[in-house]
């Protein structure tokens, strides 16, 4: 009798990974790499296991959270084709690429953007993390019950971060609590003396005004903050406080 061919050709489904592996915001994109990894590993020995000839594969992108070099990542996406990617980390990065996923019908999955200008019904794209308006009235309230009544805020100088500045420092007055909004800070800056300087000024008025029990700083940053605290710690006005 005849039987019939089995195919046995592979189908190779590749997945592109937007992710800051040497830059700002490693520590997510670092171990994003490593869940990837595994879950490639995971899912391709349960294809293999039932018998289907479709595998998956990952193309690693390191775009350090640089808008341009997201963008140039999404434009060697779109040329090999490819239907899906994962990250990118920042609000910023997603909103780079998003016109071009918009026009070529890429499915993108972000696990670190919040920005809530981003949230758009019906596009091709998905976050991990909640929004900045749900994010913000959950940490005001947050600081509210715990006795705070004033917050300074501080945010990183980029779409996601400034999100969630505007949108505690919202959520924090409608409580009835009084926001004290600093610019944001430059991507790019390497001190904070400065910002630390005015920071600590606003902080001993209202101190003195309220009590160090009623006053707290909220900032919204990436990796930064490390190099934030390092500079703060030595003076005790910044620890007299809640950090958020």
């Amino acid at each position: 009798g005849c039987k019939k061919a089995v195919d046995t050709t592979i189908t190779d489904v590749e997945i592109g990974a937007f992710l800051s592996l040497t830059g700002n915001w490693s520590s997510l994109g670092v171990t994003s790499q490593k869940a990837i990894e595994l879950a490639v590993a995971d899912v391709n020995a349960y294809m293999e296991q039932k018998g289907t000839n479709i595998r998956f594969s990952g193309m690693v992108f390191d775009t350090k959270l640089d808008t341009a070099l997201a963008k140039l990542a999404m434009a060697d996406v779109v040329r090999t084709r490819t239907k899906y990617v994962i990250g990118p980390q920042s609000s910023a990065e997603l909103a780079a690429i998003k016109p071009l996923a918009d026009e070529k019908n890429v499915l993108v999955v972000s696990q670190g953007s919040t920005a809530s200008s981003l949230a758009i019904s019906g596009d091709g794209i998905f976050r991990f993390c909640p929004g900045d308006a749900v994010e913000g009235p959950a940490l005001a309230k947050t600081m509210y019950a715990e006795g705070k009544r004033v917050v300074i805020t501080l945010a990183r100088d980029d779409a996601g971060n400034k999100g969630l500045q505007a949108s505690v420092g919202t959520s924090f007055a409608s409580l009835g609590g009084q926001v004290d909004a600093i610019a944001p800070y430059s991507t790019t800056l390497a001190k904070y003396s400065s910002l630390l300087t005015t920071l600590k000024s606003k902080l001993q008025n209202y101190i003195a005004a309220q009590g160090a029990e009623k006053v707290a700083v909220y900032l919204a940053s990436f990796d930064e903050c490390v190099s934030i605290f390092n500079e703060a710690s030595t003076d005790p006005i910044f620890s007299s406080v809640q950090w958020y």
